[in-house]
C-alpha cells in the first residue's frame, strides 16, 4: 500500500497564513480596546450621574436657606451639565428657571423632581433596569426652620411629585 506524502507547504501559503494571522490579532485587538473604552466611558457616565441623582435627591424639597445642601446642588449641575443627555439638560434647564423666580427665600423649597424622575429613568435605562412609572417621594425628618425673628418645628412629611404639566409622558418613557 502506497501512502501519499503531503505536500509541503510552500513559502507563499505560509506567508498568507502568517499575514491573514496577523491581521485577526489586530483587528481583534482594536476592537477590544474601542469597547474597553466605551464601557469605561459608559461606567464614568453612570457613576457621575448615581452621584447627582444622590445629591439632588439628598437636597430636593428642602428649603432653600438650607445651606448644608448647596455645595451638593452645585456639584451635582455640573455633573449633570457635563454627562447629561439632552433631555436630562432639559428638565435641569427647566428647573433652574423656576429657581430663578424667588419671591421668598425662606419658605421656597428646591424642587428638582423631573430632573430626578428623568435622571432615574436614563440611568435605569443604561443599567438595563426594569423602567418604573411612579414618582418620586421623599420622607423629611423634624426640621427646625428659622426665619428672621420667627423658629417652627416641621414634622415627618412625604413629599410627592404629582402630574406636572411641564413632564411629559416622553420624558417618562423615553426609549433607549
Amino acid at each position: 500500500m502506497k501512502t501519499t506524502e503531503p505536500k509541503p507547504l510552500t513559502t507563499a501559503s505560509l506567508l498568507i497564513t502568517s499575514v491573514v494571522t496577523i491581521m485577526g490579532f489586530f483587528i481583534v485587538g482594536q476592537i477590544n480596546a474601542y469597547n474597553d473604552k466605551t464601557n469605561k466611558l459608559r461606567e464614568v457616565k453612570i457613576n457621575y450621574l448615581i452621584d447627582a441623582y444622590t445629591k439632588l435627591a439628598n437636597g430636593s424639597q428642602r428649603p432653600i436657606n438650607a445651606a448644608s445642601y448647596h455645595r451638593d446642588f452645585e456639584l451635582a449641575v455640573s455633573q449633570i451639565q457635563l454627562f447629561g443627555s439632552a433631555p436630562e439638560l432639559s428638565a435641569l434647564d427647566k428647573a433652574l428657571e423656576n429657581s430663578r423666580d424667588i419671591s421668598n427665600q425662606d419658605t421656597l423649597k428646591l424642587n428638582v423632581d423631573s430632573v430626578l424622575i428623568t435622571l432615574r429613568n436614563s440611568l435605569r435605562r443604561e443599567m438595563d433596569l426594569d423602567p418604573i412609572d411612579k414618582n418620586v417621594e421623599w420622607f423629611r425628618f423634624d426640621e427646625t426652620i428659622t426665619t428672621g425673628l420667627h423658629s417652627f418645628k416641621r414634622g415627618p412629611q412625604v413629599h410627592r411629585l404629582m402630574a406636572s404639566p411641564r413632564l411629559s409622558q416622553d420624558t417618562l418613557h423615553s426609549p433607549k
